[in-house]
């Protein structure tokens, strides 16, 4: 096993996600070189079928062999495995700020920045029929154009709430003197749509927020001078890629199954999918393999790419994803 510092890092993602977005500043903003393996922005996507991955959202980390989903766990385990610069909170009442604005963002705000979308995001025929497998919302231009309103409403509170925060003229939502992890929870997703045209006006916010109309111009500078300074490693092609992984060493123990109420076990043939997906969605994007560890914050299984090639270890969450015994 090694460590991962010494193990390749990649990404597999798609330009303008929102959730890639948010891994990427993090890149920037500790100076971590990764590679990237741009994906296409609905599925198929060949190149994670060819790692015999399954999992459908983007982004996918790798490090080494140890393969990661959901934005939440990867940063954790950023935090985790790569010492140094790290950007997280060190004191208990800030670590529990910085976990509730992560599920503030996560909870409410994403879901009034989806709804804020002009209804030209709709017009891409290939997107809504991709994302209607497992979105539960009305995809549609109508449907988009009936939640906007609202959505725009919803973000006036949400920036309410940013306002008074910042009203004490902090340039960081925990009074740092350089962006953190929380500012990264906070700001990402507002920072994204302020760049898509016709959006979010700009004086939807600069006239009534004024101050946090700074913080996201002052974030947006932060992560645009941190992508200048920081190392850039060439983009892979797929094949490269899945190569690279492979002949990589794992980056964590194997972990063990400890008491849960599935009462799965060690080495049990299990199936890890989302549980928030509609079922066709996760009869087609699930993962099987073996399992390795269960804890109340994350499961692993072990998977094959290839009867030739060693296993990779894909990581979830505990939360918001189901594993469920195979035969």
């Amino acid at each position: 096993m090694g460590t991962a510092n010494q193990q390749p890092i990649v990404l597999f993602h798609y330009p303008g996600s929102l959730w890639a977005v948010k891994i990427r500043a993090y890149f920037a903003l500790r100076g971590i070189p990764y590679h990237e393996c741009i994906q296409p922005d609905v599925m198929p996507r060949p190149d994670l079928a060819a790692l015999n991955i399954h999992y459908r959202r983007i982004p996918v980390l790798a490090i080494g062999r140890d393969i990661y989903f959901d934005t939440v766990l990867m940063l954790e385990k950023l935090e985790q495995l790569i010492p140094g610069n790290t950007l997280g909170a060190r004191d208990p009442t800030q670590q529990a700020l910085e976990k509730m604005l992560e599920k503030w963002v996560e909870n409410a705000v994403i879901e009034s920045v989806v709804g804020s979308l002009p209804s030209t995001f709709m017009e891409n025929e290939q997107m809504v029929k991709d994302r209607r497998q497992f979105w539960v919302t009305d995809i549609s231009i109508e449907g988009q154009e009936k939640r906007r309103p609202q959505s725009l409403a919803n973000m006036r509170t949400h920036f309410n709430i940013l306002e008074k925060l910042l009203s004490d003229d902090r340039h960081w939502v925990l009074s740092t003197d350089n962006p953190g992890l929380a500012d990264i929870h906070v700001a990402f997703a507002l920072d994204w749509i302020f760049g898509i045209p016709e959006a979010l006006p700009e004086r939807f916010v600069s006239d009534e927020f004024p101050k946090t109309f700074d913080y996201l111009k002052r974030y947006n500078r932060a992560i645009a001078t941190a992508n200048n300074q920081c190392l850039k490693l060439e983009s892979l092609a797929g094949a490269d890629a899945a190569k690279l992984i492979t002949e990589s060493d794992f980056v964590e123990p194997e972990g063990d199954v400890e008491h849960d109420p599935t009462f799965l076990q060690k080495r049990q043939k299990v199936a890890l999918s989302r549980s928030d997906e509609s079922d066709s969605s996760r009869s087609v994007n699930r993962d099987l393999g073996t399992l390795l560890a269960l804890t109340p914050q994350e499961v692993v299984i072990a998977t094959e790419v290839t009867s030739t090639t060693p296993e990779i270890r894909l990581h979830a969450p505990r939360w918001g994803f189901a594993v469920e015994s195979v035969a």
